[in-house]
């Protein structure tokens, strides 16, 4: 019976059974220092600084890229002390009043966009009318990862009888992302 034990790599004091048995053993050893590896490069990976290389993912609307007519299209360079944070993600809810209705004009109209962050910083942002050449520009200042509400109200031309429709849309001019304008389209009816 002490010769089966001894074979099987124990000892007579069972010392090198069940847990313990297996991690000083070659495969618990290695199985160890596997884990130990995945766990660093796992960490390194979270910490890593992309540049904000990602690209936002926004829900509804239109992701479209900026072309030379997008008042848009500009990237300034990063904030100084901005590093690690980015900007995850965008999105555009409205117009209020809604799409399809018959409003009178001209009329406001109010679209609401939410923008989440990682980090603490500052996120630029534009609003645009696509085709109307110019962009109302703001800014949100994040203290730590969060999401903010960033609302635009403009009044929309036109007399009754008039059917205005176009898009709207969002760009994060800094920090740098990757990605185009976010767009939503509009569709009144004038009374």
């Amino acid at each position: 019976m002490v010769q089966d034990w001894i074979a099987m790599g124990g000892d007579e004091s069972g010392r090198n059974r069940g847990f313990w048995g297996f991690w000083s053993s070659l495969p618990g050893v290695l199985t160890g220092l596997a884990a130990l590896i995945a766990a660093v490069a796992g960490m390194a990976q979270l910490l890593k600084d992309d540049g904000g290389s990602s690209t936002p993912e926004p829900s509804g609307g239109t992701l479209v890229r900026p072309d030379s007519s997008s008042p848009a299209e500009s990237q300034p360079a990063p904030e100084p002390g901005t590093k690690g944070f980015k900007v995850t993600g965008y999105e555009l809810s409205g117009p209020s009043p809604g799409q399809g209705e018959t409003v009178p004009c001209p009329h406001k109209v109010s679209w609401n966009a939410t923008i989440s962050v990682v980090g603490t910083g500052t996120v630029r942002y534009g609003w645009f009318v696509v085709g109307s050449g110019g962009t109302k520009e703001g800014t949100v200042s994040f203290q730590h990862s969060d999401f903010e509400a960033v609302p635009i109200t403009l009044t929309v031309p036109g007399s009754s009888g008039d059917h205005v429709k176009g898009d709207i849309g969002l760009k994060i001019l800094s920090p740098r992302t990757e990605g185009g304008a976010y767009l939503q389209p509009f569709d009144l009816h004038c009374r």
